[in-house]
């Protein structure tokens, strides 16, 4: 799940695909990794009688060579969806891991390197809103991409050509063994149809994207921001 605007709607889409996939096919198994320093989707999905997800171990501590991707996977609250939660020291690996092969591969090593992929039916990856080290980690992993597009201001729509050639620019460093990630669709998030940029931007994302955008539309729940 991969956008390099902030506010998009990444986490929620991320946990809420992750959960409707689980309920709709019980018998499949899903791992969540959370990529994103901020941890937005760890704070959605980790369980809450373990909430105290900082003092556990985390993506951090196995891009650091602390632990390896089992020791930090746990269970969820939701059947069939376990989670490799993130923290804010994720920030400080991003530093270590530039510039070397880890920046690329890293997260696909992680998957592969103790049989964990095959441990699991769908991976689902909530990268950073950002264009860096963890986002082309995402993209090297991933078989697909899903884009969510905010259209709650204009700003959704821009630099969407800059994430294409990223995951073009990844697709042809991928060994000939493996297919190139596919931009699988894009979903239209926080749509209030009253107002008028929704009103403008909805038709011109369908305009831009035809079949590529999902008919569903996930629309902004406004009295939620009316409580905060």
């Amino acid at each position: 799940i991969a956008h390099h605007k902030g506010g998009a709607g990444k986490s929620t889409t991320t946990a809420n695909l992750a959960g409707g996939i689980a309920r709709l096919l019980p018998s499949i198994r899903i791992l969540v990794c959370d990529l994103d320093p901020q941890a937005n989707s760890t704070k959605i999905l980790f369980p809450f009688n373990k909430r105290d997800y900082l003092v556990q171990t985390t993506l951090a501590h196995v891009y650091a060579g602390k632990a390896k991707l089992d020791d930090a996977i746990v269970p969820t609250m939701t059947k069939g969806v376990d989670l490799a939660p993130s923290s804010i020291d994720l920030f400080d690996q991003e530093q270590v891991i530039a510039g070397g092969p880890a920046a690329l591969i890293g997260l696909y090593t992680m998957l592969t390197r103790y049989g964990t992929l095959d441990r699991y039916d769908l991976v689902i990856l909530d990268l950073p809103p950002n264009l860096g080290t963890f986002m082309m980690n995402g993209l090297f992993a991933s078989s697909h991409v899903l884009i969510p597009v905010s259209v709650s201001d204009d700003w959704g729509l821009k630099g969407l050509h800059v994430i294409k050639s990223r995951l073009e620019a990844v697709n042809q460093l991928r060994g000939r063994d493996r297919s190139p990630s596919q931009v699988v669709g894009y979903l239209i998030t926080r749509a209030d149809m009253r107002t008028n940029v929704a009103q403008m931007m909805v038709p011109a994302i369908r305009g831009e994207f035809g079949t590529m955008v999902f008919e569903s539309v996930i629309h902004e729940n406004t009295d939620v921001q009316k409580g905060n």
